[in-house]
């Protein structure tokens, strides 16, 4: 009887230099909806100030709790505060300086090679009338737009820093907490401010950026758990690798079938500088309804934007299919058994199922054909053949 191998959503180098001994589920239980909510409600309290805006006391609280947040990490290698300018603001804030905060969880194969998971931490209250004059004391707590997305990359960062889950990934995670990525009164023509700089700033230093995996408004949504993944077209690949962990992990979220390619939020920054990038948000545009899985959000850019509004098991659900998906991307440094209990049986073959999804540089497959024909098909995420390999040539 002729051999015959099926290989669905291949993603994963088979390596022996360190054995990974977590599953990916048992990281995913990890996520704390009670560290989200936490953190969620220390964002948009801000030291008392309850406020995130920028060039604002509470922002610099943020900026602070950040740093110390990721300086509390065992696992982290390094922790940076990264001050840049916005010189086209007006003066006096044409010379107060706004900040990136920074983690480095370094990787162990290619650590040339960087993901970055990332949010903006300031908020807005532009839709409040006095805003253009009063933005210097309006409570602009911003729970969901963004505390909500940086309290998501905190929860990924104690997780996959934690030494206790030994979790070695192949290529460099950057966790960054973006600043000004909002409009602003004093810099009315410039947002996405802390992202342009640093996605600058990688391309100066000629720096290899894998992707980027962008959290900005994951947290609103009474009636559902819902959430839209944005690329554009170069950055299409990274979305197979979020709807295959949305199938395999994380099925109690609702998505997009097909991504949109919108321009509002962090990603679009690396975008404009060729780099793939793609975005997790609650609806491609908050301001509108998408009847029946979301209705528009009312208190986008209000100081009613409270932690008392943010659907947090949302937050959970959507934290852990970054969790997932960034472990792709990283590429965790492991192997897929060909357990019975883990892949099918077919009537002439083998269904072999692997994760984390994209592959990486290579995978290795291990097996005896007794010298009978073979055949490999290989299939992407969506269930779409790519490749099929009839009596492939084989080191002995």
């Amino acid at each position: 009887m002729k051999s015959f191998l099926l290989i669905f959503c291949v993603a994963l180098i088979f390596s022996a230099t360190h054995a990974q001994t977590i599953s990916v589920a048992d990281l995913l239980n990890q996520v704390s909806k009670d560290s989200l909510t936490i953190h969620v409600n220390q964002l948009a309290e801000a030291g008392g100030y309850f406020s995130r805006v920028n060039y604002t006391p509470g922002n610099q609280f943020t900026v602070q709790y950040l740093e110390k947040y990721f300086r509390s990490l065992p696992g982290i290698d390094s922790v940076a505060v990264d001050t840049f300018y916005i010189y086209s603001a007006q003066s006096p804030y044409n010379s107060k300086p706004v900040m990136n905060v920074i983690a480095i969880k370094e990787g162990a194969v290619y650590p040339d090679e960087l993901v970055i998971c990332g949010g903006h931490y300031d908020a807005s209250g532009s839709h409040e009338n006095n805003w253009s004059s009063a933005w210097q004391t309006i409570k602009a707590q911003g729970a969901d737009d963004n505390a909500s997305g940086v309290a998501a990359i905190m929860e990924l960062a104690r997780i996959l820093s934690d030494p206790q889950n030994d979790v070695a990934t192949k290529r460099t995670i950057k966790f960054i907490a973006f600043g000004a990525e909002e409009y602003h009164p004093a810099h009315q023509e410039v947002h996405h401010a802390g992202s342009l700089w640093d996605a600058d700033r990688t391309q100066k230093a000629n720096q290899n950026l894998y992707g980027a995996l962008i959290l900005d408004m994951i947290g609103y949504n009474p009636n559902t758990n819902y959430c839209e993944v944005i690329s554009n077209d170069q950055s299409m690949w990274m979305t197979d690798a979020i709807y295959d962990n949305l199938q395999q992990h994380v099925p109690a979220l609702t998505m997009n079938n097909v991504p949109v390619d919108v321009p509002y939020s962090d990603h679009q920054s690396y975008q404009d500088f060729g780099y793939s990038a793609i975005l997790l948000m609650e609806n491609d545009r908050p301001w509108n309804d998408h009847y029946p899985y979301y209705i528009s959000n009312p208190y986008y850019h209000s100081t009613g934007d409270k932690p008392e509004t943010v659907n947090f098991d949302q937050v959970k659900l959507v934290t852990q299919l970054s969790l997932a998906t960034l472990l792709g991307y990283a590429g965790i440094d492991t192997a897929t058994s060909m357990d019975d209990h883990k892949n099918k049986l077919l009537a002439d073959g083998l269904e072999l199922k692997t994760f984390p999804n994209p592959f990486n540089a290579r995978l290795t497959i291990s097996f005896r054909t007794n010298g009978q024909p073979l055949t490999i098909d290989i299939f992407n995420a969506r269930g779409q053949l790519v490749e099929r390999l009839v009596n492939p040539q084989f080191d002995s």
